[in-house]
């Protein structure tokens, strides 16, 4: 059983796909999701940090900052509440994401990881981050099949996007969604099953 962030990956992901909604500005859309990110010590959060100042964007200050595990960060930017996250934190916020499923489905075939922006509730775009396979990973994958070995990916990303790189690299099954607490449950699980588990 393996994680994809890290292990399958490089774990140097690069922001790659900026989309904003209701023209505004690519760097205004950034200066509001860097800032934010900018407070969070995830993986994905340094990409979307080193992407905007790429483009020379200025960050702006953050209170009530939080992080929900498995779904997202929440701030306040200019009295503004701010967050950015997964489909799972805007359908606690209500925000509507529906209209731009299809677009997202694409990116996430691609491998991308795609974090939805919300100000005031209304969604304001998205990001796509990638993070690129380890050049050992193909190889490695392969080598263990060859043994007997089943490999299954166990990660917090989403489905469609760990599907992609599943493809990819030829892994044998795939639990996507997964919060960090439910991957203990679901090695328990095998391990209760008989199996033997690595």
């Amino acid at each position: 059983v393996i994680d994809k962030t890290g292990t399958l990956t490089v774990g140097k992901p690069k922001l790659v796909t900026v989309k904003t909604l209701n023209n505004l500005s690519q760097t205004d859309f950034l200066s509001l999701v860097a800032s934010l990110e900018n407070a969070s010590e995830h993986p994905l959060a340094s990409a979307i940090i080193a992407g905007a100042k790429e483009i020379n964007v200025a960050l702006k200050s953050v209170v009530n900052f939080s992080a929900l595990v498995g779904k997202g960060i929440r701030g306040v930017i200019d009295g503004r509440e701010v967050a950015v996250g997964n489909r799972a934190l805007m359908m606690e916020l209500g925000v509507d994401y529906k209209p731009f499923e299809v677009e997202m489905d694409a990116l996430r075939d691609d491998g991308q990881t795609i974090m939805f922006v919300a100000v005031e509730r209304k969604l304001l775009g998205f990001v796509g981050v990638i993070d690129p396979l380890k050049e050992n990973t193909l190889s490695a994958i392969q080598t263990l099949r060859g043994f007997g070995i089943k490999v299954v990916m166990l990660t917090g990303d989403n489905a469609k996007t760990a599907q992609g790189v599943a493809r990819k690299v030829g892994v044998d099954q795939v639990y996507a969604d997964v919060l960090p607490g439910q991957k203990a449950e679901i090695i328990k699980q095998m391990q209760s099953e008989g199996r033997f588990v690595a």
